[in-house]
């Protein structure tokens, strides 16, 4: 019966991946393209700050959307700030209009 229980939580551990840094970089507000390795921590949301080292050996800096236009890891994923319109309609049909345009 032990054994079966650990063999049970040994896969259930083999399922977790660990969080790593990965080659990536980010351009900063001055449009200067900064390449080093980010923690990717596979956001499901838009990230607000992102983990970024210049070396695996130096010391972590937080950086900021504010402080950043464009993020990216490599061959994975990019992240791009951009301010953009977007279309918020009524939840109740009775104050949707009529007209297939979005209205900003």
């Amino acid at each position: 019966m032990k054994t079966k229980i650990l063999f049970l939580l040994l896969i259930s551990f083999s399922g977790i991946s660990q969080i790593s840094y990965q080659k990536g970089y980010y351009i900063n507000n001055y449009d200067t393209k900064i390449e080093g390795f980010i923690k990717n921590y596979d956001w499901k949301n838009n990230p607000t700050s992102f983990e970024f080292k210049k070396n695996l050996n130096d010391l972590v800096d937080i950086v900021t959307i504010d402080s950043s236009k464009e993020f990216g890891i490599d061959n994975k994923v990019v992240y791009i700030k951009s301010n953009v319109e977007i279309e918020r309609s009524s939840e109740k049909t009775a104050n949707i209009g009529s007209k297939k345009d979005p209205v900003f």
